[in-house]
Parts: structure tokens; C-alpha cells; sequence
């Protein structure tokens, strides 16, 4: 009943800035990991989010948004009694979540860069 309650009180108020930022980032994350991986550009480095993408998109982003909304949810339940160590726990995750993409897409950039094949198709070598 009062976890009921704590759900019901979280509904009704806003969500920290910081847990909607999070949420656009992994957003954004996962739409540009579908368009690169669905044209050719890139491969979904996690295992089981790969295999998420070879049954279909549907399963990709319900994986994805269920790997990100179920912690949110449980730190914004934890943010009505700790507040300030809530936000500061997103912030880093924030910033580390940013950090971890742009590294990755760097990575990927400089130690795969895309081959063209002779009609000028972006080729990726799958190196599983």
C-alpha cells in the first residue's frame, strides 16, 4: 500500500530535470544506435540488445526503454525521501552515460572507420 502511495505521489509531481535530460539522452541514444545500425553504419556492441535487433525494432526499444525507465522510476521513488543525493546519483549517471557515448562513437570512428564497397555502399565487418 504505501509503495502504491510513493507511486501515486510521483505521478502527481514534476520529475527532476535531471531524470527528463537522462531520458532524452537515452532517447536520442537509442534512435541513432536503430538508424546506424538499420542502414548498415554500425553494430549494437551489447549482446543481448543485438540479439533485441535481429527479432525486430519493436523488441529493440522495448529492451532499451525498459533497461532505462526501471531504474529512473526507482531513483525518483528514492527521490521523495533523499532528494539531493538523488539528483546528484543522476547527474553522474548523466554525465557518465554522455561521456560513455561519445567515447564509443569516437572508438568506433577511429579503430573501424567505414569501407566502401565499388557502388559506394558503407560496408561493415562484423568482427564477431
Amino acid at each position: 500500500m504505501k509503495l502504491q502511495s510513493s507511486l501515486v505521489q510521483i505521478l502527481t509531481r514534476n520529475v527532476f530535470p535531471e531524470t527528463v535530460a537522462l531520458v532524452a539522452v537515452c532517447v536520442f541514444d537509442m534512435a541513432s544506435t536503430l538508424i546506424a545500425v538499420r542502414s548498415g553504419r554500425a553494430l549494437e556492441a551489447n549482446p543481448v540488445l543485438s540479439a533485441s535487433l535481429q527479432n525486430s525494432n519493436a523488441a529493440f526499444i522495448i529492451l532499451k526503454t525498459a533497461s532505462y525507465l526501471g531504474p529512473l522510476i526507482l531513483l525518483e521513488l528514492i527521490g521523495r525521501y533523499r532528494p539531493e543525493m538523488t539528483r546528484n546519483a543522476i547527474r553522474a549517471c548523466l554525465f557518465g552515460y554522455i561521456c560513455l557515448y561519445v567515447i564509443g562513437v569516437v572508438s568506433v570512428r577511429a579503430f573501424h572507420p567505414a569501407q566502401k564497397d565499388q557502388s559506394g555502399v558503407v560496408v561493415v565487418q562484423n568482427s564477431q
